[in-house]
């Protein structure tokens, strides 16, 4: 997305009543639960998933509900090298919806299997401060 596209979407799209019924049908649909941690607030994240040629043409299903850490979480995995999709490929939507799979995996295995979401949610935390550190640049000596 380039950076008049990006201030576009941010200062009119993310303001418009369509966004809003669309953030509203995601959180209904998904039970207002972050699908990472399992975290349920109304005021959690929608994260898109996928970006229809024109913004106009969003629905629900080309976003997942994310708390506000775990969609962090997703945005810089989104940069690792590891989760990267292979620019000869053209960009289409089930290629997107993989990656995100990909991810969202490898965050859920990061968390290893957990008895309660507030255990599951601490963890998340971690692992967030693990991929901060390892992302996070390096001061030269």
């Amino acid at each position: 997305m380039g950076l008049v596209t990006r201030t576009n979407y941010r200062s009119k799209f993310l303001k418009s009543e369509k966004w809003r019924s669309i953030r509203a049908a995601s959180l209904v649909y998904w039970n207002s639960t972050c699908l990472l941690c399992l975290k349920q607030d109304f005021h959690n994240d929608i994260h898109h998933v996928w970006y229809p040629k024109s913004w106009a043409r969003t629905k629900a299903h080309h976003t997942r509900v994310l708390c506000r850490d775990c969609h962090k979480l997703v945005h810089i995995a989104l940069k690792m090298d590891t989760f990267k999709l292979d620019p000869g490929k053209k960009k289409t939507e089930k290629l997107c919806y993989r990656q995100f799979s990909r991810i969202a995996d490898a965050i859920l295995h990061a968390l290893g299997p957990s008895e309660s979401i507030r255990d599951r949610y601490d963890r998340l935390s971690e692992a967030r401060k693990v991929l901060d550190y390892k992302t996070a640049p390096r001061e030269e000596l």
